[in-house]
């Protein structure tokens, strides 16, 4: 687990941070936390026509419709000393929605995706075609894909508590 140096904290009103654009960006020894997106996505993170890489990061705490900690529509490259935990989606992907138009690309090499929280994929959620998730060295663990409770118990089981995949 990383040792974050400096905490970015969204105080539970607002998401922490957006890079949009056509940059390449690196974040290393952060913390992402507390980030509301509200019925937006991307809680803590939201990328948009970028190459973000993340470094020793911890993103943690946030919330919104989906991709509760981090929504990516371009690339997101996860490397060794990074965490995406606790962080909950009303509907996909409580810790990554990977989610482009036309295209989304998420590159695992040693980074951690554990204990968040979705309607399907806690974990991770990939949705439509051309988007991509690649895995070479981490985790995705301890995720819950929650589904819908509702009264008239028309809801259904939550799919993918790791990664759901459409």
């Amino acid at each position: 687990m990383t040792t974050s140096t400096t905490t970015l904290d969204g105080n539970g009103s607002t998401r922490v941070l957006s890079i949009t654009g056509e940059i390449a960006v690196t974040l290393q020894g952060l913390t992402l936390q507390n980030g509301d997106a509200g019925t937006e996505n991307g809680g803590c993170l939201y990328i948009d026509r970028s190459t973000v890489t993340l470094n020793d990061m911890q993103i943690t705490g946030c919330q919104a419709e989906h991709g509760g900690g981090v929504r990516v529509g371009s690339t997101l490259i996860l490397n060794a000393g990074t965490v995406i935990s606790g962080n909950i989606a009303a509907g996909n992907g409580g810790g990554i929605l990977v989610n482009g138009a036309p295209t989304a690309t998420v590159v695992i090499q040693g980074g951690e995706v554990l204990s968040n929280t979705a309607v399907n994929g806690g974990g991770v959620a990939v949705l439509g075609s051309g988007n991509v998730l690649t895995m070479t060295s981490g985790a995705i663990s301890y995720n819950v894909a929650q589904g819908v409770d509702s009264a008239d118990d028309t809801g259904g089981d939550g799919l993918g508590g790791g990664i759901y995949n459409t």
